[in-house]
């Protein structure tokens, strides 16, 4: 009886949300999240990023952050109506980046995601917000990493993995401390199945993202080109044909001809 009033319990919490509204106690979560982003601010600069804009996002986020700790247990309807106008006025700045990224600028919507993550982190006080923010980085990871043309990016890749697997693993020994109803773990055979899946999951992700990247992809930062493989019209591989015939350097001069009008030795 007493086992199902806990499964009763769960139930609710699950419906009503209030896992996820949780207020989280542990300043290790917030510092993890943290330098999840400042991870994938580093990746950023690695792609190209300006330096205000990587440096600046991830100061920003800093400072929601420590701010969010400090006011955790204070609730201001000022602070979340600020919050809330500062992310609507940012989404102006959608359409700019959804036609940069149409044109191959994949780090305009990175520049815009950085800023809404820095923005909501202000008013980051839950386990929820949280989770949220890290999928936010997760986001922007993926889009500095379609201009990723060399194989060095997977340093990236690894922190990125492995400061997400540390911060689920210390939110699970916390919930555990806390006497928290996991759920996914009641058996011996949870632990296994749940890992199982993530790294299904992973790999399929993972291979749908690679299938249905556009063929070409253009960096305009360096005007680097590259193409993604397998995924082609036809399974010939097209090289472009490369002409070494030696020219002249007047070629490569611009050719301008005169005018009648413009040149005196031509004849009416």
């Amino acid at each position: 009886m007493t086992k199902l009033f806990k499964d009763i319990r769960s139930l609710k919490e699950l419906v009503n949300g209030s896992y996820m509204k949780r207020g989280d106690e542990s300043p290790s979560l917030h510092f993890i999240v943290l330098l999840l982003g400042w991870w994938v601010a580093a990746s950023m600069a690695w792609v190209g990023t300006p330096l205000w804009i990587w440096f600046g996002g991830g100061l920003l986020l800093t400072v929601g952050h420590v701010f969010s700790w400090m006011y955790k247990s204070l609730k201001s309807p000022i602070r979340t109506g600020i919050v809330s106008l500062a992310l609507l006025g940012s989404l102006t700045l959608v359409p700019a980046a959804v036609m940069k990224a149409v044109n191959g600028d994949w780090l305009a919507i990175s520049y815009f995601l950085i800023l809404f993550q820095g923005i909501a982190a202000f008013e980051m006080r839950s386990r929820g917000g949280l989770y949220a923010s890290i999928i936010v980085s997760g986001a922007i990871f993926f889009f500095v990493s379609q201009l990723a043309l060399d194989i060095t990016f997977i340093i990236f890749l690894t922190g990125f993995t492995t400061l997400l697997l540390s911060f689920l693993a210390l939110s699970f020994l916390l919930d555990q401390i806390k006497n928290a109803d996991v759920r996914w773990f009641q058996n011996r055979f949870g632990f296994s199945l749940f890992w199982t899946g993530v790294f299904v999951a992973s790999m399929l992700t993972s291979a749908a993202i690679f299938l249905l990247l556009p063929k070409q992809l253009i960096d305009p930062i360096n005007d680097a080109h590259g193409v993604v493989l397998p995924m082609r019209a036809s399974d010939r591989i097209s090289i472009p044909e490369v002409s070494f015939e030696q020219q002249s350097l007047g070629s490569a001069l611009p050719v301008t001809a005169a005018t009648p009008e413009e040149d005196p030795d031509a004849g009416p």
